[in-house]
């Protein structure tokens, strides 16, 4: 059986925006990725608020056009049991030693990913994929000590390391983009134009459902 490359992309998406599609068809590309799967958040393990999983289901599905582009309400439905988002389980649940898993995230995340759930024990599952807005890999002076430590002990700078057993850390550069979702929620509120920051299909979707209208809205 010939293994699979399988990305693994969680995030809120609260709205999806075009800097997380910017993220996803790089990572399709330069791992050669058979398919990249969106997992959206269910019940945050931060207590984050967030919009109805439905609306953001429905948004993602407005952007998703390629095939290999997937989603998984893996996370939601553990949310509609009252169960608590963890990584470490979702991953696990795509673990299979046939595929070569890859866990895409933001710097950002990764400097609080000491706090995670079982976080030492990811790379036993997948490769850790960052998504770095710096041009010369990691800058060490915005990471504690222990991840600091973490990365120097298991980062790879040769893509190709990633396709050998031992699952590895490894940088992704990316064209700076000043897209958070914090800040677009925020120019829905003052009714800013959006076309630079979404797809037009979802800011029409955002409109008809009247979404972000409110500060704080999770509905």
């Amino acid at each position: 059986m010939l293994s699979k490359n399988i990305g693994l992309y969680g995030g809120a998406f609260d709205p999806i925006h075009k800097a997380h599609m910017i993220i996803a068809k790089k990572s399709l590309n330069f791992f050669n990725l058979n398919h990249l799967i969106f997992i959206p958040t269910g019940k945050s393990a931060f207590n984050k608020q967030l919009t109805d999983s439905d609306h953001r289901i429905d948004m993602l599905n407005k952007v998703i056009k390629d095939k290999k582009f997937l989603i998984s309400n893996f996370e939601i439905e553990k949310s509609k049991n009252g169960m608590t988002s963890y990584t470490i389980d979702t991953i696990k649940s795509y673990f299979n030693l046939d595929n070569h898993l890859f866990f895409i995230m933001g710097f950002d995340a990764f400097k609080t990913f000491n706090q995670w759930k079982d976080w030492k024990n990811f790379l036993n599952y997948c490769h850790l994929i960052i998504i770095n807005r710096y041009d010369d890999g990691f800058n060490f002076n915005e990471l504690p000590s222990d991840i600091r430590n973490f990365v120097k002990n298991n980062e790879v700078k040769d893509k190709e390391e990633l396709f050998q057993k031992k699952h590895k850390i490894f940088c992704l550069e990316i064209e700076k983009m000043a897209m958070e979702s914090s800040k677009i929620k925020q120019k829905i509120l003052n009714n800013e134009d959006l076309s630079d920051d979404l797809d037009q299909e979802v800011i029409k979707y955002i409109k008809e459902k009247k979404l972000y209208s409110v500060s704080g809205q999770s509905k």
